[in-house]
């Protein structure tokens, strides 16, 4: 389970049209993370928009930094089962 106090949403609840944007925004949220957020991409905007929908209240460089970490959408890693 991926978790951002407060917001929390596990990668099971990630579905659909959410998963796409989601998915969409990895590389934008890669660059947003790397500039130290001076580049910031129109698919990190909608998945920041779409985070905060959802509930999400923390900062864009913390929900970029989630949007990388998350399994579902880390093709390297989605395979991987979770170390004990």
């Amino acid at each position: 389970m991926a978790t951002t106090a407060p917001f929390m949403w596990t990668s099971a609840a990630i579905e659909g049209r959410d998963e796409k944007v989601l998915m969409q925004a990895r590389d934008d949220a890669a660059l947003y993370v790397a500039s130290g957020g001076r580049e910031q991409g129109a698919y990190l905007t909608a998945a920041l928009a779409l985070l905060r929908e959802r509930g999400a209240t923390q900062g864009d460089q913390v929900l970029a930094e989630w949007i990388l970490m998350v399994p579902a959408l880390n093709p390297a890693t989605a395979s991987t089962p979770p170390r004990p």
